[in-house]
């Protein structure tokens, strides 16, 4: 079972209205595998230890273990918070490593942001979540009318703003 679960924690700001995510991995991984070791199936959009299942890594994935669990679990806290430093070079350029861009925001922004709730947050005992990537939002498209919505990813663009993945039940992503 994995180490890299989402929690939303990302927040809205700006013209853009957000909803929050942020990833955790023990969480999810443990939530599986003792979901498995009871004999009980989980699923993308069960409700497990404190989140929801948004994905579960298949063969080709990066995180991907044959014979083992992995995957992404959302958590949604209902938050409004600017992205980063207004005018202030993030760093966070990563397409798929969401931990790493959240640790560059940390590091570029004393502000408290949706990247630094997510880094700095302890739930249920676990304490590794962080904004995710663009990329791993859009893993979440199985998930999309749970979630239906607009989330920041870590994700900067070259022009100092964050990537905004839509989710629309009807739609998609």
């Amino acid at each position: 079972v994995d180490e890299d679960y989402f929690e939303n924690c990302v927040g809205g700001g700006g013209s853009v209205s957000s909803s929050n995510s942020a990833v955790d991995s023990a969480m999810v991984a443990e939530m599986i595998q003792v979901a498995l070791s009871n004999s009980v199936s989980i699923g993308v959009g069960d409700y497990y230890g404190g989140g929801v299942v948004g994905y579960i890594f298949q063969e080709g994935d990066e995180g991907y273990v044959e014979g083992e669990i992995h995957g992404y679990t959302v958590y949604r806290p209902n938050l409004q918070l600017a992205w980063g430093c207004s005018g202030a070079d993030m760093l966070a350029l990563d397409n798929n490593d969401g931990l790493y861009n959240t640790q560059q925001i940390v590091l570029n922004c004393s502000e408290l942001s949706p990247a630094s709730y997510c880094y700095n947050l302890e739930r249920l005992g676990y304490d590794d979540w962080y904004l995710p990537s663009a990329e791993e939002l859009l893993k979440l498209d199985n998930y999309a009318c749970l979630m239906n919505g607009d989330y920041w990813s870590s994700t900067e663009t070259e022009d100092l703003h964050a990537k905004v993945v839509l989710f629309h039940c009807d739609q998609g992503y």
